[in-house]
């Protein structure tokens, strides 16, 4: 009776931790640029054009996602996608006008 039991025990406790947790995960990019009044339009472009496409190459979206793993690398999982986030933060003087460049990713899973 105490084999059946433990067999059973043994069992139920491998169902439970081969079981897999899923939750969504998605990432959201902002860019914000700003250039002081009199920026010179053609260099403003040049800027722009260069540093979206870094950011595009760099940075470029991630479509959401579905995250499914073991309970004991959930978290892991989790945190590594989480880990995608960044911030990047740019900004000079040219030709005594002022320009800075603002860019977030943030990547998160829901709860």
């Amino acid at each position: 009776m105490k084999q059946l039991l433990f067999g059973m025990l043994a069992v139920l406790g491998m169902t439970f931790t081969s079981c897999e947790k899923c939750t969504t995960c998605s990432c959201t990019n902002e860019t914000t640029w700003e250039f002081e009044n009199g920026f010179d339009a053609t260099v403003e472009d040049a800027i722009v054009t260069a540093y979206e496409k870094e950011i595009d190459e760099d940075y470029g979206e991630i479509a959401p996602t579905e995250l499914c793993a073991k309970r004991g690398d959930f978290d892991g999982e989790v945190a590594a996608f989480e880990g995608q986030s960044h911030i990047i933060s740019e900004g000079d003087n040219v030709q005594g006008y002022d320009w800075s460049l603002d860019f977030s990713r943030s990547c998160t899973c829901e709860e």
